[in-house]
């Protein structure tokens, strides 16, 4: 009787299960999957009109009227992947339609763009997502410092084939008075902002003459310093700043003929923000120059070439302290008639080299550091040779352990591990060679990959104009291709690459293993 109860409830339980179909998991296998073709990282000036358009691919078997859309921004600096998606990125959807058309009005940047479809029948979404750098008319590319007829000072910025010329007269009416004398990119340099009162840090372009200073935010180019407020007290009018040179942390650095002014802490490292006035209070030592390397091995700190001593001298980043380095010129050299001819770093083989050329009595030697403030070797530079007598020096940074000079207007490269010199052919350079520079980005930790780049630039002279030659395709330091030259008037100084992307101090401190931001090589 128990058998015949048990069959009849199976048979039972069988029938009225099989009058419903099985929807318990509404897996692919039933529900029609919808497939987005990858969307293109791309880039695009801020600002200006522009408009973002990008018209999706989709495979999919729903009907037009059964599918919705959506397109979301959000700021890859501020967001992360979670279960759900990329946190954050339903924080602002720009459209509703399938085919996106947006005009880019962003501060320059890192953003993700999110594409979504959703079934409604089934509550059922795919998502395809993409990079957009956005950068300003003056946030991104070379920054060209020139020296005007008259010889003032004024930038012209090269980027994508077109040259902006005199961007100084027509911002500030005028080009600054004196000779051009550096030109540097700090990627967090402190301010009071004029709007809130309070204080604020930026990436700044910092622009040196024989007589002028000033520092301009590359978002908009406005002025947050000058000669007046980059010191808490004032300065003498004889005081001549060189430059201000970005660390491996958060501090950067000052360098005037009064001396070494240590580094002021301003930026965003491992999401603490530290924000300053920026200014400078007193300076250490009794001078510096604009030839200075920091030293991002084993003991952080900076190298640079002291003027009103004639000597190498070392400061930690803090300028608590400061000491002369301890080597000896060769070739009986007399240290009180020493000059520095060039420096800059080499991180070939992951291999720090730090290297000062130092001239005295009509001769030169090559004085080397390897990740430590302490002389690795003083080396003699052949009195014969053609680096001996060269005067347009620059350092390879990447790509090369060599240091370029030019002879006879033509470039070569001194071996910087075992010496000797050879010659490097330059393709479609025309007119006389007055500048170089080896400009390179080199950070990648945290997703600022998409810019990197190293260039061999190249300048020269035609009458009161130039040409300026930015070579991106080298093997062992050598271009291997002609290229298109940008065109103005003035003759080029210094050459810097200011990026889009908004480069955080930590990705500064994580790749200085490889090579920091900006070159300090001429």
């Amino acid at each position: 009787m128990k058998k015949l109860i048990y069959c009849l409830l199976s048979v039972f339980v069988f029938a009225a299960t099989s009058c419903f179909k099985d929807e318990s998991a509404l897996g692919k296998d039933f529900i029609p999957d919808i497939e987005i073709a990858e969307l293109r990282d791309t880039s695009i000036v801020s600002y200006a009109g522009n408009v973002l358009t990008i018209n999706p691919q989709l495979k999919t078997t729903y009907a037009e009227d059964e599918l919705s859309y959506a397109w979301y921004i959000y700021d890859a600096n501020k967001s992360s992947t979670t279960e759900t998606g990329l946190n954050g990125f339903r924080t602002k959807k720009i459209s509703e339609e399938k085919m996106l058309s947006y005009e880019v009005n962003l501060p320059s940047g890192t953003y993700g763009i999110v594409f979504e479809v959703t079934a409604a029948k089934y509550a059922y979404s795919r998502r395809a997502t993409m990079e957009l750098a956005t950068s300003t008319e003056f946030s991104k590319g070379f920054y060209v410092l020139k020296e005007t007829a008259d010889k003032r000072t004024d930038l012209d910025l090269a980027i994508d084939g077109k040259l902006n010329e005199d961007i100084l007269t027509h911002t500030l009416g005028a080009p600054l008075e004196g000779k051009p004398l550096n030109l540097s990119v700090v990627y967090g340099q402190g301010y009071i902002d004029e709007e809130t009162q309070k204080m604020a840090y930026t990436k700044a372009l910092n622009v040196f003459t024989e007589k002028d200073y000033r520092a301009f935010r590359t978002e908009d180019l406005m002025q947050i310093h000058d000669r007046n407020t980059i010191f808490y007290d004032k300065h003498s009018d004889d005081e001549v700043i060189y430059s201000l040179q970005q660390g491996s942390g958060i501090a950067t650095f000052l360098f005037t003929n009064k001396g070494y002014y240590g580094g002021v802490a301003c930026g965003d490292m491992w999401g603490m923000v530290s924000e300053s006035s920026g200014k400078y209070g007193f300076p250490i030592n009794s001078g510096s120059s604009k030839f200075a390397q920091q030293i991002y091995g084993g003991s952080e700190g900076v190298v640079f070439w002291n003027e009103t001593e004639r000597a190498l001298n070392w400061a930690d980043d803090g300028a608590s302290i400061c000491r002369d380095i301890d080597y000896s010129l060769p070739l009986n050299m007399d240290a009180a008639t020493a000059v520095c001819v060039a420096s800059g770093t080499n991180y070939v083989g992951y291999i720090e080299t730090v290297w000062f050329l130092i001239e005295a009595s009509g001769k030169r030697c090559l004085i080397t550091f390897n990740s430590s403030p302490e002389v690795s070797e003083v080396r003699a530079i052949d009195s014969d040779s053609r680096f001996a007598q060269a005067d347009i020096i620059a350092g390879n940074a990447l790509s090369a352990d060599i240091i370029y000079f030019v002879s006879d207007n033509t470039l070569w490269a001194y071996n910087l591990s075992g010496g000797g010199e050879f010659e490097i052919p330059l393709p479609g350079v025309q007119g006389t060679i007055n500048y170089i520079t080896n400009a390179y980005l080199n950070v990648g930790f945290f997703g600022v990959s998409t810019e990197n780049f190293d260039n061999l630039i190249v300048a020269t002279s035609l009458g009161e104009n130039y040409n300026l030659y930015l070579f991106d395709n080298m093997v062992g330091g050598a271009p291997q291709a002609a290229v298109e030259p940008y065109s103005g008037t003035g003759t080029v100084r210094c050459v810097r690459f200011v990026p889009s992307v908004q480069v955080t101090l930590t990705d500064l401190s994580m790749a200085m293993d490889v090579g920091p931001l900006s070159p300090w090589t001429d």
